[in-house]
This record gives C-alpha cells, sequence and structure tokens, in this order.
C-alpha cells in the first residue's frame, strides 16, 4: 500500500504540474504479500477533477496480471521451442547439402587413391599418372574443404542462435552479427523463395543486452513476413536498418509486402490474434515480440502500415554500452 501510495503521489504531482497531459496512465507494479508471493497488478490511473476542473486527486483501477504473464511466460517458450524445433529441420537440410557434396568428393579421391595404388604394386606407375593424380587431389580436396566450412558455418550459427534464446543472459555483444547468424539460421525458410532480405547496420556496433531477445524479435518478425506480409506477393523485399542515435538504438523493419488495413493494425500484438487461424496461425508472432520490445528491452514498438504499401515495424530501445 506505502508503494501504491509513492506511485500515485508521483503521479498526482505530474498531473498538477500538468505534464501528464491529462491523460490516463497505466503502471504496472509488483507488490511482496505476506506469504512471500509476488502479485503483479496493472493499474489504471486517470485523474479525478472538481466543478472547476482542478486536479483533487487521482483515481486508479488495478487488475491481477500475475496468472496471465505466467500464461504468457509459458506460451512464450513454447514458441522459441516450436520456433527452433523449424530451425533444426531447415539447418539439418541445409546442412546434408554441403556433407554430400564432400562425402562424394571424398568418395571419388578414395577411388582415385586405389587406382594410384595399384599402378604402384604393379609397376605402371608413370610420370603422367602422378601429374594426372595431383590435379585430382587438389581439385577434390578443396571442394571438400569448402564444404565442410558451409556445414560448420551453418552448424555455428544455429547454435549460436539457439543458446541465445533459450538462455536468457545480458552480455555485450556485436549486433550486426547477431543479426547475420540470426539470418542465416533462417535461410532455409526463404532461400527458395524469390523474396531478398538486406541488412543495413554498422560493422562495429557493440552493445550490452540480451542477444537471445534481439534473434527472438528478428525470427518474428522475418518470419511474420514471409508468412503474411508476402502472400500473394510474387517478389518481395525485407530491409533490416539499424544505427545508434545518442542513448538510443533504432531497429527499422519494412517489408514491401501486402500491407494491413486499419483493423487488423489495431489487433496485431493481440494474444492469439491471427488472419491464418485455419492454416496453422497462433496469433502470437507479434504479441511476443511487444512484450520483447517493451517489457524485456525496455523499449518503444510502433507499427506503420496500409494496403498495397508494406509494413513498417520502427523499434526504439535504450542503448547501453559493451562492458
Amino acid at each position: 500500500i506505502e508503494l501504491a501510495i509513492q506511485v500515485f503521489s508521483k503521479e498526482l504531482e505530474l498531473e498538477k504540474k500538468e505534464e501528464r497531459k491529462h491523460l490516463s496512465t497505466v503502471l504496472e507494479l509488483e507488490f511482496l504479500c505476506k506469504d512471500g508471493l509476488t502479485v503483479l497488478l496493472e493499474n489504471n490511473v486517470s485523474p479525478l477533477r472538481d466543478e472547476a476542473g482542478n486536479v483533487i486527486g487521482l483515481f486508479g483501477i488495478s487488475r491481477d496480471l500475475t496468472e496471465q504473464r505466467k500464461v504468457e511466460q509459458q506460451l512464450l517458450r513454447s514458441e522459441k521451442l516450436a520456433s527452433l524445433g523449424d530451425m533444426v529441420a531447415g539447418v539439418s537440410h541445409e546442412v546434408s547439402t554441403p556433407l554430400g557434396a564432400g562425402l562424394l568428393s571424398a568418395s571419388y579421391l578414395q577411388d582415385m587413391s586405389e587406382e594410384l595404388t595399384d599402378l604402384c604394386w604393379t609397376g605402371k606407375l608413370q610420370l603422367p599418372d602422378v601429374k594426372k593424380y595431383a590435379g585430382k587431389i587438389a581439385k577434390s580436396s578443396a571442394m571438400i574443404v569448402s564444404n565442410l566450412e558451409r556445414a560448420s558455418e551453418l552448424l555455428n550459427s544455429f547454435k549460436n542462435v539457439a543458446v541465445d534464446q533459450l538462455i536468457i543472459e545480458k552480455r555485450s555483444f556485436n549486433i550486426r552479427k547477431n543479426m547475420e547468424e540470426t539470418l542465416n539460421s533462417l535461410k532455409p525458410q526463404y532461400k527458395r523463395t524469390p523474396h531478398s532480405i538486406l541488412l543495413e547496420c554498422p560493422d562495429d556496433l557493440m552493445i550490452h543486452n540480451y542477444p537471445g531477445t534481439f534473434s527472438q524479435i528478428t525470427t518474428n518478425l522475418v518470419m511474420n513476413s514471409l508468412l503474411h506480409g508476402f502472400e500473394g506477393v510474387e517478389k518481395g523485399e525485407i530491409r533490416i536498418t539499424i544505427r545508434k542515435q545518442g542513448n538510443i538504438l533504432l531497429l527499422h523493419f519494412r517489408d514491401t509486402g501486402r500491407g494491413m488495413d486499419e483493423a487488423v493494425l489495431k489487433k496485431i500484438y493481440d494474444p492469439f490474434f491471427t488472419t491464418k487461424r485455419n492454416r496453422g496461425g497462433t496469433g502470437l508472432g507479434l504479441h511476443i515480440v511487444h512484450n520483447l520490445v517493451c517489457q524485456t528491452l525496455m523499449g518503444q514498438i510502433t507499427c506503420i502500415s496500409s494496403p498495397g504499401k508494406g509494413t513498417e515495424f520502427q523499434i526504439k530501445i535504450p542503448f547501453h554500452d559493451a562492458a
């Protein structure tokens, strides 16, 4: 109660100074109960006025969000695991291609070695045979190394993204590298489509924050564009722009998809709202993005869209220098 009084008193002072612009304010406060449990309350605060219009107090309505937040956390983890499951399927398919090519080159190299060994044992080995073998071994070795490096790159990207998304840990990281690894892990989802993804971000931009959260936000926004924004679009483009402006990190995500009308735009962050209810849509993707931006990263997110003109998400996050 004392905490509530302090917070409401501050709000009342702001109202009297006309710094709240006479608008209602929504505050989320955690309270510790006598039994040791923590309760999360959403408080909608509005000014009370007398007949002359003077502020004489505040009126607040509280709503218990404890269970709702627990369910949201469970859904978030389920969505993460589902996302990682799709990623595993895609990465395993992608890795099989370079591994298959590497295995084919290694088998060819083995056959050539056996032929050369036979020539040695029969005494028929000549200089042209050695030169021919040397040329083929160089080409086969280069193919093996190239394909194994590609497989290693895919596995490392998946490992980094998977670990960051499952372990919520604040640390210093290069945001461009984080984005590139995330987009690399998503390639199986769009590489066989005409759609493209462009990333504009300084190479040396370091930030101290939650890398897994950034990966999850990027993944959900990209998948939202691929599944919803580009439906019926022949060739779409996603452009992700990241830059620092003072003590704010700006992340702009824009696609050239079909856009949304005002009715859909008002509901995009609502849990379980989806336009693909009968086609596998969960309606949690953008709801999770909103919660991650506003609650985990303490930022702001704005969506601008209209039919036929694509969709743009403008995200502002407090910038913390790398430690």
